[in-house]
């Protein structure tokens, strides 16, 4: 199956796929790092498989999976984030010392939607922490040991 192309909308409105309501594309528009064609993401279907798999086979990468998809973070962001640069009442990432597509350094808020904040505070009852303590230190950079097989076990192999 082919992933949908979706369009970038307006940030504060979010993302929907029409006719399911459990998914709803990530805040970067499209682009995943779990895809390797930027502008597309899972469809419905796969996503909701990957997500019941992974939650089965992998419940600590959950959380990193589902903010991952919703957030289009980098790794580098995602995986080095500290819970002293997430905003709650906000419902927004802090990320700074991080790089625009020409290679400046910048300081940028990621949106964070109900499905990935719902994620994070997953996360933060599951993690003892201080602000200094990363968000995600039990997730791997290199996700391939888990998410290879949920994909396979999911029936997902449009993605590497």
């Amino acid at each position: 199956m082919v992933p949908q192309r979706i369009q970038r909308c307006p940030p504060l409105e979010g993302f929907e796929v029409i006719a399911h309501s459990s998914f709803s594309p990530p805040a970067d528009g499209g682009r995943s790092r779990w895809s390797p064609h930027p502008g597309l993401v899972p469809d419905a279907d796969e996503y909701d498989a990957l997500l019941a798999t992974i939650r089965r086979d992998y419940p600590e990468q959950a959380p990193a999976f589902v903010v991952s998809i919703f957030t289009g973070m980098r790794w580098s962001e995602q995986f080095q984030m500290k819970w002293s640069q997430v905003d709650f009442k906000r419902k927004v990432v802090h990320i700074s010392e991080t790089k625009d597509p020409k290679g400046r350094v910048i300081t940028r808020n990621v949106p964070v939607n109900s499905v990935a904040f719902t994620a994070i505070q997953e996360q933060e009852q599951r993690v003892v922490h201080k602000p200094t303590d990363l968000v995600f230190p039990d997730a791997e950079w290199y996700c391939r040991f888990w998410f290879i097989p949920a994909m396979k076990s999911a029936g997902v192999d449009d993605y590497t």
